[in-house]
C-alpha cells in the first residue's frame, strides 16, 4: 500500500540521513551524533513497526521489540538540544540515567523476548482481536508521556539556546533551532494523541490503536523525518560554533566599575554611530568586543547593565534607524524595502520585517508609505 511505502521511505531517509550526520559532519561531531542517533532510533522503530504489522509470520522477533525504543527517542533529541546550547557531550553519569528507562523497559519485556516465534505470533494475534494486555498498554502509556515530558526539555532548552545567541550574534536566522521548536511540538502531539487513543481504548471509548490509527501515527512520524532532512541540508549553519564558549557568566566578578562602565558605554556609541559596525551582517560580540579591546564578558555586561539589551537587540535597532535614513535618502528612492534592509546589516526579509515592527509599531512598507506622503 502507498502508506506503508511512505512510511518504509520515510524510514530509510532517516537511516541515510542519520548516516550521513555520523560521519559526513565533521565541524560538529558529538552535537550531530545526538541528532543522528535520533533519528537512527525513530527510523528502526518505524521498520520494526511496519514489517510487524505487515509480515509478522516472517518477522516474529520484531514484535515488542520497538517498545524499549519508544524510551530513547526523547533522550537522544535532549542530548542534541543540550550540546547545542553548552557545547559538547553530556557526562557519562548524565547519559546513564537518562537511558536508564529504556534498560528498565528492556528488562520488563526480556521474558517475552526470550519466548518463541510462534509464542510472539499467538500474542499479536490476540493483541489484535482482543486488545493488548494491560501491563503492556500501560508501558505504552508511559513511553508516551516519556517523550511528550522530553518533548517540553527540548523546548525549554532551544529557548534558553535561542537567549544565548541573542547575547553573542546579530543575526541568528539559520541557527536559531525554531525548526527544531517545531519538531518537538509536532512529536509531543503525535505521541500525546497516541496516549489519548491508548486511555479512551481502555476506557472502551474508541477503537483500538493497533489497527488505523497506528498506521496513521508511522506515517506523521515518516514525514517528521522527511522535515528533518530537509532542515539539515537546507542550512549551511546549523546551529552556533559549539568552540566557542557556550554561555556568558555572570559579571559579580567583572572588575568593571560604574563609573568605568558610563565611559565604555559612551565609546561603544560613538563607534557605533561613526564607523557602524552594524552593516555588516555577521557581526558578533567576539568580533566587535576586539574592535573595542574589550573582552566579550564586559561588552555584554555594558550592553545589559547600561542599555537593558541584550547584542542582538542593541545591533538591530541601529539597523533599524539605518534603514529609516535610507528611505530618506532621495538617491535611494529605487531601492526596494530588502535592498536597503541588506545595506543596513539585516540577512533575511522575516527577520528585518519582525524586528522593524517590533522597534516602530509599524510595518516597512507602511512606514516607507507615511514618509513618502509628508
Amino acid at each position: 500500500m502507498l502508506w506503508s511505502w511512505l512510511v518504509i521511505a520515510g524510514a530509510v531517509h532517516g537511516m541515510l540521513l542519520a548516516f550521513y550526520l555520523w560521519f559526513a559532519r565533521k565541524e560538529h561531531s558529538i552535537t550531530y551524533r545526538y541528532l543522528g542517533s535520533s533519528i537512527f532510533v525513530y527510523s528502526v522503530y518505524l521498520i520494526f513497526g511496519e514489517l510487524v504489522r505487515e509480515h509478522p509470520q516472517q518477522y516474529p522477533h520484531l514484535i515488542a521489540l520497538a517498545f524499549p525504543l519508544v524510551f530513547l527517542i526523547g533522550p537522544l533529541l535532549y542530548f542534541f538540544a543540550k550540546a547545542a546550547k553548552e557545547g559538547g557531550r553530556s557526562s557519562k553519569l548524565v547519559v546513564v540515567l537518562h537511558l536508564l528507562p529504556t534498560a528498565l523497559c528492556v528488562l520488563y519485556l526480556l521474558p517475552f523476548f526470550l519466548q518463541s516465534g510462534s509464542a510472539k505470533i499467538y500474542f499479536l494475534e490476540n493483541a489484535r482481536k482482543n486488545g493488548m494486555p494491560l501491563d503492556m498498554m500501560m508501558l505504552w502509556l508511559i513511553g508516551c508521556a516519556h517523550v511528550l515530558l522530553y518533548m517540553l526539555l527540548v523546548v525549554y532548552n532551544i529557548r534558553q539556546y535561542q537567549k544565548h545567541l541573542k547575547n553573542k550574534y546579530s543575526n541568528i536566522d539559520e541557527m536559531n533551532l525554531q525548526w527544531l521548536i517545531r519538531v518537538s511540538i509536532s512529536n509531543g502531539f503525535i505521541w500525546g494523541l497516541y496516549a489519548l487513543l491508548y486511555i479512551l481504548y481502555i476506557l472502551n471509548i474508541t477503537i483500538d490503536p493497533l489497527g488505523i490509527p497506528d498506521v496513521f501515527f508511522s506515517l506523521m512520524m515518516a514525514i517528521l523525518i522527511f522535515f528533518i532532512g530537509f532542515m539539515v541540508f537546507q542550512r549551511t549553519i546549523l546551529f552556533a560554533n559549539e568552540k566557542e564558549a557556550p554561555f556568558i557568566k555572570k559579571y559579580s566578578k567583572s572588575g568593571l566599575q560604574k563609573i568605568e562602565m558610563e565611559r565604555l558605554a559612551e565609546e561603544l556609541q560613538v563607534y557605533m554611530h561613526q564607523e557602524k559596525p552594524y552593516k555588516n551582517a555577521d557581526l558578533s560580540l567576539k568580533i566587535l568586543s576586539e574592535h573595542l579591546n574589550l573582552s566579550p564578558q564586559h561588552l555584554s555586561q555594558i550592553l545589559n547593565e547600561q542599555f537593558g539589551k541584550n547584542f542582538y537587540d542593541f545591533i538591530n535597532e541601529y539597523r533599524v534607524k539605518e534603514v529609516i535614513k535610507l528611505m530618506e535618502c532621495k538617491d535611494l528612492e529605487h531601492y526596494t524595502l530588502l535592498g536597503l534592509a541588506y545595506e543596513a546589516g539585516f540577512k533575511s526579509k522575516s527577520t528585518f520585517n519582525s524586528i522593524f515592527k517590533k522597534i516602530t509599531d509599524s510595518t516597512p512598507s507602511d512606514f516607507r508609505s507615511k514618509m513618502q506622503r509628508f
